[in-house]
């Protein structure tokens, strides 16, 4: 490597002749040239606004389409089953507990202070419905 003091004190780089007296011409020149074109947009780039409208106006057209097709009840595994009013009175009183529904009578107090029903009346009421002498006395 050399030491600064080895290194020549002279300029080795050199400007042309006339560079600067002619450098303002060439830069005009080359600007104001007719033969170059402004860079115009790509055709992706213009395209570019109109398919994001298409891709949003598609998107709501899907969930709209999926709103009403599964919301409207159209689709066939959606459909609710038709029954009857017999058949849901039916299978409401089928599934209620009847020693549960005693209990909460008994607790609401809705029969305390009725009269003129015995035992006797209840024991051949229940007797009359078909249930069995056995558990009627189980449960008294």
């Amino acid at each position: 490597m050399k030491e600064l003091k080895d290194i020549p004190k002279d300029n080795p780089f050199r400007v042309p002749e006339n560079y600067f007296e002619k450098l303002e011409g060439r830069i005009i020149s080359a600007t104001t040239d007719s033969q170059h074109k402004p860079a115009g947009k790509g055709v992706i780039r213009r395209l570019i606004p109109y398919l994001a409208i298409a891709a949003s106006v598609a998107l709501l057209s899907i969930i709209g389409y999926s709103v009403f097709y599964n919301g409207s009840g159209l689709h066939g595994s959606k459909m609710s089953p038709v029954i009857t009013v017999n058949e849901f009175t039916e299978t409401l009183l089928n599934d209620i507990d009847l020693m549960t529904l005693e209990d909460k009578v008994a607790e609401s107090g809705i029969l305390e202070g009725t009269t003129g029903v015995s035992k006797g009346d209840i024991i051949e009421y229940l007797i009359s419905e078909n249930i069995d002498i056995t558990e009627i006395y189980e449960n008294l």
